[in-house]
């Protein structure tokens, strides 16, 4: 038994009342029974046997202070970005307490744990830029990232030169494929593929209105170069172009979706693609997650793909949270350990996420992490609860406001109606009211709210963003307590 201590928001431990606690690895495992029981042998009603056995069971509120402290230093040694990881932490089941058991799943000793490490290409925004950005150059870490801030979460992602696929011998041969331009009556006409009898690839628009499952939804982030980049209009490299055209072809569809190539640069048209294409994820055969990120962590059967899917770039980005929630089946790329010179595809279900009872609890909690993005979509299920949305959505720290609301809306159900002049406020009401209940934890926020009075007065105007409330004591107390929503955004609840 010890003396245990509790982190702070600044990575310092503050003393709290001594505890007597039995033994961690009795929790762990009731953790590990309940969860691994929801994924594998969920009842009727999809709760595990353990959670209808042991109903007022809430896994522990306190670590050992040796456990915690040792979690911290070794992400910090791994180089792990502490505002992504903290946001990681928020959305899990016993909040931060679950740190020592996902560190636990990186094996130090094992050379290939610093590609765990988060780092930024500024060589690929200083090609754009023709000179550094702010004096920077070449690959930066995340080193100086706080719990409350990533220094890096803010950059503009979309003057990022565009990524070579092919090695740097071919790189002086590598051309610039240019599309033909699309006019509004081919809005809908934006799937891309490349002609077959030419060495050369040469891009042709497949006819394909509005619906396209015969091909592939492209899900990546732009900041490592997968964006249209800055080389000009309608031009992309070759070899990047081919490789995600290679990928269709094995996964035997003909064409591919991606907003980089697929989405047309006339403003407001760009504006109503931009809120309509999770309709392509939906209809798309398959949904590729392409994170250089993921394609230098090379796979392996033990869950720590599943947890560097989590502290991935790619899982910071709020689009690709509704890209997920809408796809049907989702292949990502990881690392071949026996093939460098291709990736290698995995199923997101049926071999990333947990799905045995044997696997580690690490695994199962970072594989719930994954499975809340698919029940916040489940819009049919009558006992939404809008702290699920919040959830999801403080993990997304890469996102830009006006964006974090309009996929609130869209994972939510509902067409936002981003035009109005107050934006925020009406489209925030919009998705309060179509959730039916919510935890009384997100009324203690400190924040200002998007209304003076009225039945929506209690709604913070950062309510997707991560805040501080989650730190205090009797936090745990207000987030048991549900409370309903009613048609006009009020609360009602018993106090």
């Amino acid at each position: 038994m010890r003396c245990l201590r509790v982190p702070t928001y600044d990575w310092e431990v503050e003393a709290i009342n001594t505890h007597v606690l039995p033994d961690r690895l009795i929790y762990d495992m009731a953790a590990l029974i309940s969860i691994g029981e929801y994924v594998c042998a969920p009842n009727d009603q999809g709760w595990s046997a353990v959670v209808v056995a042991v109903q007022d069971f809430y896994p522990p509120e306190v670590v050992y202070e040796e456990d915690f402290e040792k979690s911290i230093q070794k992400a910090e040694s791994l180089g792990i970005c502490k505002n992504r990881l903290w946001n990681l932490l928020s959305g899990c089941l016993r909040g931060c307490y679950d740190l020592p058991t996902l560190m636990a799943m990186i094996d130090t000793s094992d050379e290939k744990a610093c590609l765990f490490r988060h780092t930024e290409d500024f060589g690929l925004r200083f090609q754009a830029a023709n000179g550094a950005i702010g004096g920077l150059s070449g690959e930066h870490s995340h080193g100086d990232c706080t719990p409350d801030l990533c220094h890096f979460s803010s950059l503009d992602c979309t003057r990022v030169a565009q990524r070579h696929k092919c090695s740097s011998v071919d790189r002086q041969s590598c051309y610039l494929v240019q599309f033909p331009p699309m006019s509004d009556e081919t809005m809908d006409d934006v799937l891309w593929y490349y002609r077959s009898d030419s060495s050369k690839a040469r891009p042709c628009i497949v006819p394909v209105k509005s619906t396209c499952p015969d091909c592939v939804a492209i899900s990546h982030v732009w900041s490592d170069g997968t964006g249209a980049g800055v080389q000009g209009k309608d031009l992309m490299n070759e070899c990047l172009f081919r490789f995600f055209c290679d990928i269709a072809k094995i996964l035997e569809c003909g064409g591919i979706w991606w907003d980089a190539i697929s989405i047309l640069s006339e403003p407001k048209l760009r504006k109503v693609a931009i809120r309509n294409m999770h309709f392509y994820f939906h209809s798309a055969k398959h949904t590729v997650v392409h994170d250089e990120y993921l394609m230098r962590i090379p796979w392996k059967d033990d869950g720590t793909p599943c947890l560097a899917l989590i502290l991935s770039p790619w899982f910071t980005r709020g689009w690709t949270a509704l890209e997920l929630a809408m796809s049907k089946s989702v292949k990502v790329l990881f690392k071949d350990p026996d093939n460098d010179r291709v990736p290698l595809m995995k199923d997101l279900r049926n071999d990333v996420l947990a799905n045995r009872m044997t696997a580690s609890l690490g695994h199962q909690i970072a594989s719930a992490i994954v499975r809340n993005v698919w029940r916040v979509w489940d819009i049919a299920r009558g006992d939404r609860n809008l702290w699920e949305l919040t959830d999801i959505l403080k993990t997304r720290s890469t996102s830009w406001p006006r964006d974090r609301i309009v996929i609130a809306a869209l994972l939510s159900g509902i067409d936002p109606a981003a035009e109005k002049t107050n934006m925020q406020a009406s489209v925030m009401k919009q998705i309060v009211t179509s959730y039916s209940y919510m935890n009384a934890s997100l009324l203690v926020h400190g924040s200002s709210t998007i209304a003076d009075h009225g039945s929506i007065s209690w709604c913070p105007t950062d309510l997707f963003s991560r805040t501080s409330t989650m730190l205090l004591d009797d936090i745990k107390l207000w987030h048991r307590l549900t409370l309903q929503i009613d048609p006009t955004a009020a609360l009602e609840g018993i106090f």
